[in-house]
């Protein structure tokens, strides 16, 4: 099945960040799987709302507004499931790895001494990495908002 057909069936609509690269869709059939694995997937280490929460931290700290509304729209879709005592770590790391690659790795000791486990400190350093590269290829593709864009927020 054709990538952007199997994304629309799977999704409800494909976003403009699969949609722009459809003229070399091996890409998207490589970037399709991780963003499930990473952010969909219901056997994940991190809650959903963790991950839009990591998603849409790190999208703002890049000030990309095209993944920063679409995450932050999906983290107000889980918002009610958020373990408050977590959201200062997760912020913290999304900030860190983002700003300041180099010193991320110091966050782990804290993250793991609080009630994180090394499968959720993986996932999260996993997905704001992840970020880190879709929102560059947004800039890159000077991306705007696709209408309707929140069917594919959920």
């Amino acid at each position: 099945m054709d990538i952007l057909k199997q994304i629309e069936k799977e999704r409800g609509m494909v976003a403009r960040i699969y949609s722009d690269f459809s003229k070399f869709p091996q890409s998207v059939a490589a970037h399709y799987p991780l963003n499930k694995a990473l952010m969909l997937s219901e056997n994940a280490p991190l809650a959903r709302a963790e991950r839009e929460l990591l998603a849409y931290i790190t999208s703002e700290q890049n000030e990309n507004e095209y993944c920063g509304t679409h995450h932050k729209r999906a983290f107000e879709n889980y918002e009610k499931e958020i373990v408050p005592h977590r959201v200062t770590l997760l912020k913290e790391l999304a900030i860190g790895l983002t700003s300041n690659p180099d010193t991320a790795s110091k966050l782990k000791e804290k993250f793991i001494g609080s009630d994180f486990t090394e499968a959720e400190w993986q996932h999260a350093v996993n997905i704001v990495a992840y970020f880190n590269f879709t929102n560059r290829l947004a800039f890159a593709m000077d991306m705007r908002l696709e209408e309707g864009f929140e069917k594919s927020c959920n």
